[in-house]
């Protein structure tokens, strides 16, 4: 972090770089990037996607700023940590991305009171920013709450266009209470352009938002860094999961499909990376099922631990009940390993008989099937990487988005 006389250099050092990019008939447009949450001291990798496409864009040619407030998490309050969090604002560069961030507690902001006042807090750190780095040419915010009606109250103060991706479960799910919907409403219905992750998510957005083009562009995939797997030593053919420990991933099925095939005398391994309140039931269940030699729990891992669990595995298998997207998908293709799936919204966008296969959620009998039946195709690890780099890397992306914010502009 950048703080006191440093800071008030380096934001008028970049607000005279934008002001010249501005003097110029071809600009690269200036991105405001604003993300619904963000990572903190206790969640290092919360808002990870946002800040990977945030530097995907910036790697292709754009100006970038991140503005967030945090939400850290109260349950976590100790006078400690207060030095650390007290609604501090901080401007520097972070891993090379120019960011603004408030160092903020969660007030309450899953009720409708709390969303407002975060918003509030985000329209002040916008100010700040414009005063201190530049004015935008667009905002892109992601999730509707709260950061699209965060963007929509800028846009009614300072006249910025904003782009709005939802990627919420919330939409699919139908939990988006009464109180929410008429800031819901106002985010997509103000929005320049909305995007949705995946056709499924784009399905669900259209009772909020029914007379709304909405486009589907992906998550990205940081192909520099998910690349293919070195040489696997010899051993057990290995199944990986990647997921949160909660009953809409379905686990539990997972290990009953796997069970299948370790008591039919196949010579396989599952590795379970992923932390949450199913763990203990889950490993009792692998007991139950007498499978529990063959199944490892790795528990929670960085993003460099995720790599390493795909160069082990040989697959992976994803069991859940509902995902907008899905980015460890993508994040296997790019290590080229093949991918099963559940048919459960936006792995449908992503697999296909090139690269794996999907089943039917809720069914055990035909995830045992897929697997036993991975056991003997061969994929190749070539085709699968550069299916997930021309659709899912970062260049791929980023262009996309930069076609989206040109007519935004255009406008």
């Amino acid at each position: 972090m950048i703080a006191g006389d440093e800071r008030v250099f380096w934001g008028a050092l970049v607000k005279r770089e934008i002001t010249a990019g501005h003097n110029e008939s071809n600009h690269p447009p200036h991105i405001l990037v604003l993300p619904s949450w963000v990572s903190d001291a206790d969640d290092k990798l919360a808002d990870v996607f946002f800040v990977e496409q945030a530097h995907a864009l910036q790697n292709h040619g754009m100006r970038v700023g991140y503005v967030c407030v945090g939400q850290r998490s109260l349950h976590k309050f100790t006078p400690k940590k207060l030095r650390e969090t007290h609604y501090q604002v901080s401007l520097g560069s972070e891993n090379g991305l120019c960011t603004m961030r408030m160092h903020a507690w969660n007030s309450l902001i899953q009720t409708v009171r709390g969303g407002r006042i975060w918003a509030r807090l985000c329209e002040y750190l916008v100010g700040r920013y414009i005063r201190d780095v530049g004015r935008p040419d667009v905002i892109h915010a992601h999730c509707s709450l709260w950061a699209g009606y965060a963007a929509s109250k800028i846009r009614r103060r300072w006249g910025i266009p904003f782009v709005l991706t939802e990627h919420s479960c919330s939409f699919p799910l139908d939990e988006i209470s009464d109180a929410q919907r008429p800031y819901v409403r106002r985010a997509l219905t103000e929005a320049d352009r909305v995007i949705a992750v995946s056709r499924y998510q784009r399905d669900s957005l259209q009772r909020y938002a029914a007379k709304r083009e909405i486009l589907c562009i992906p998550n990205c995939v940081d192909t520099e860094f998910f690349t293919p797997a070195p040489p696997r030593p010899s051993g057990p053919f290995t199944f990986l999961t990647v997921c949160n420990l909660i009953p809409r991933k379905g686990v539990d099925l997972l290990l009953r499909s796997f069970a299948g095939l370790c008591l039919s005398g196949c010579d396989v391994r599952l590795e379970i990376v992923g932390a949450g309140p199913e763990e203990a039931a889950l490993k009792q269940l692998a007991r139950d099922l007498s499978i529990a030699d063959s199944v490892c729990f790795r528990g929670e891992q960085s993003r460099s631990g995720v790599r390493q669990a795909l160069w082990r595995a040989h697959a992976l298998v994803l069991a859940s009940s509902l995902e907008t997207f899905g980015v460890v998908l993508i994040e296997a293709l790019a290590t080229g390993i093949p991918i099963i799936a559940t048919d459960s919204g936006g792995a449908l966008d992503i697999v296909h008989p090139g690269v794996g296969a999907t089943v039917p959620h809720g069914s055990p009998e035909a995830l045992e099937s897929a697997m036993r039946a991975l056991l003997n195709n061969e994929y190749s690890a070539v085709a699968i990487r550069a299916d997930a780099v021309r659709r899912f890397s970062n260049a791929a992306v980023a262009n996309a988005l930069r076609e989206v914010y040109a007519r935004v502009l255009a406008k």
